[in-house]
Order: structure tokens, then C-alpha cells, then sequence
């Protein structure tokens, strides 16, 4: 994959992460299994967005050292954002709202992990 790829997948992966946030957020800081419910198909169609940018990423290797280096630093901490962006779609599916807040607070932790591994030195 060339840079410009790489930079649009990495592009769409954030909008689809903060999509998926925005809807969260739309359900209300005390959400209902109703509201839950609600916003179910919205969180399915960010995530679904999210890996499908991220399964190029994961597929892509780029010619270019440092880019490269970063790619393969940010997988794990992306896969993490992934597996919980799925755990709280899970959750919100069953109107669970006690599991929805447990995952959001993953999620927000491997956010913050892929974060940090995206401004490391290589």
C-alpha cells in the first residue's frame, strides 16, 4: 500500500471511531436498555465502517520504514479499540446498560492505548 492509502484507511478508521462515539453518546449519560436498543443499528454501521478501514491496515505493508514501523505498532492497540467497540455493540443490542458502560470503559482505555502508541518513536 502506498502512503496515501495508508493515511485515508487510518483516516477512515478514526471517523468511523468517532461516529461510533457521537451515537454512544446520543443514547444519554443514563441510557435505557430501550435507548440502548435505539442506537444499536447506528453503532453496527461505525463499527462495521471501523473494520473494514482496519482490515486494509492490517493487510497493507508500505515501503516506506517509519510509516510502516507505526503501522505495525498501532495493530494490537487497534485491534483492542475493535474488540471493544464490539463489546459495547453487543451490549447495546441486549439493552444491557451496566455491560454497555463496563465496555465504554474499555474502549475508552484502548483508545487511549492506540493513542499513545501512535506517537511513540519507532
Amino acid at each position: 500500500m502506498d502512503a496515501r492509502q495508508y493515511l485515508a484507511d487510518a483516516a477512515a478508521v478514526a471517523a468511523a471511531v468517532r461516529d461510533f462515539a457521537a451515537v454512544l453518546a446520543s443514547a444519554g449519560p443514563r441510557a435505557t436498555p430501550a435507548g440502548l436498543r435505539g442506537v444499536t443499528p447506528s453503532l453496527v454501521g461505525a463499527l462495521r465502517r471501523a473494520e473494514a478501514a482496519a482490515a486494509q491496515l492490517e493487510t497493507g505493508r508500505l515501503a516506506d520504514e517509519r510509516l510502516e514501523a507505526q503501522r505495525e505498532r498501532t495493530l494490537p492497540a487497534l485491534t483492542s479499540v475493535l474488540t471493544a467497540m464490539r463489546d459495547v455493540a453487543r451490549a447495546a443490542r441486549f439493552g444491557k446498560a451496566a455491560a454497555t458502560a463496563a465496555a465504554t470503559g474499555r474502549l475508552g482505555a484502548a483508545l487511549a492505548a492506540l493513542r499513545a502508541s501512535g506517537s511513540s518513536s519507532p
